[in-house]
């Protein structure tokens, strides 16, 4: 064709173009043909999925390729963990010895502590005929309470073993061990039937521990009991009349009543009456006394 435009005195530069370009695409055809023979289908269509699974995900390819770079450098952050991990247990078994010392020193200032408890505790618990109070300690691995476990013996019996009226007793003891020096009231008690359930004179015990105690407490005590009611400052009689109730603040004449009533009922006998009288009496002499 070139040949037939030079002898028709034609220019060709415009024909010599467009076969070069055609040769040059048909080229570039053959070589995109003998790749495309050694692309696996399958792997592309793979592939296409993979990416439109990303795109679901984390809504563009470029998101999910900022999401990977970040997991890359959290992952380099990792290198170090066992180093890392290494030296965390160092500082733990350090920090885990220090304590350990710390709950020793804390353990034998306990011991010492109890023994003094023990000692002040000993005249109350005798006054309350009761028998002497003692903490055993145990050692423990260590906890938030240190390396003690403390059980505390009445005598030869467990504290969870203990009658109402033992344990009753215990607690005023440790009450009255607790008194500061300075005559200044303490705050308020209010003890419900503390001297329920025990004997005579366990009952005066009770009523005269009571008494020490409210040196430095106020106190409010329910009783059924005449020695508790004959030494307190003040009797007050609650009685319930239909669906009301009824404060009687008693005089001298209507503690002695009273006292009766409590020791022999609604009827009391002369002998309680005597009896009444005679704790009243008493109780009178030693206020005065202490006055």
């Amino acid at each position: 064709m070139e040949e037939v435009y030079r002898l028709l005195d034609k220019d060709i530069t415009m024909f010599s173009d467009m076969m070069n370009q055609l040769r040059a695409d048909f080229e570039d055809t053959e070589t995109l043909a003998d790749e495309l023979e050694e692309i696996n289908v399958e792997e592309v269509l793979d592939r296409l999925g993979d990416l439109a699974t990303l795109k679901n995900r984390y809504g563009s390819i470029e998101e999910a390729l900022e999401y990977r770079d970040t997991r890359v450098q959290e992952l380099a952050g990792y290198k170090n963990i066992e180093q890392d991990k290494s030296m965390l247990e160092s500082f733990l078994n350090i920090e885990f010895a220090e304590l350990n010392i710390i709950a020793s020193r804390l353990s034998q200032s306990r011991k010492r502590e109890a023994k003094v408890l023990e000692e002040i505790l000993k005249g109350y618990l005798e006054t309350l005929k009761l028998p002497a109070l003692t903490f055993n300690f145990d050692l423990t691995s260590l906890n938030q309470n240190g390396i003690d476990s403390v059980d505390v013996m009445l005598g030869s019996s467990k504290t969870d073993t203990l009658s109402g009226g033992e344990f009753n007793r215990v607690r005023l003891a440790l009450m009255a061990a607790t008194i500061a020096k300075k005559e200044s009231k303490q705050g308020i008690l209010i003890l419900d039937e503390i001297d329920a359930n025990v004997s005579g004179d366990e009952s005066i015990a009770i009523a005269e521990m009571i008494a020490k105690l409210s040196k430095a407490y106020q106190i409010f005590a329910i009783s059924h009991q005449p020695h508790l009611s004959a030494k307190a400052e003040q009797h007050i009689v609650v009685t319930k009349v239909g669906e009301s109730s009824k404060v009687e603040v008693l005089n001298d004449e209507g503690r002695v009543q009273e006292i009766a009533r409590i020791i022999a009922g609604e009827n009391p006998t002369s002998q309680a009456l005597a009896f009444a009288k005679k704790l009243r009496s008493t109780q009178v002499i030693t206020e005065f006394k202490n006055e």
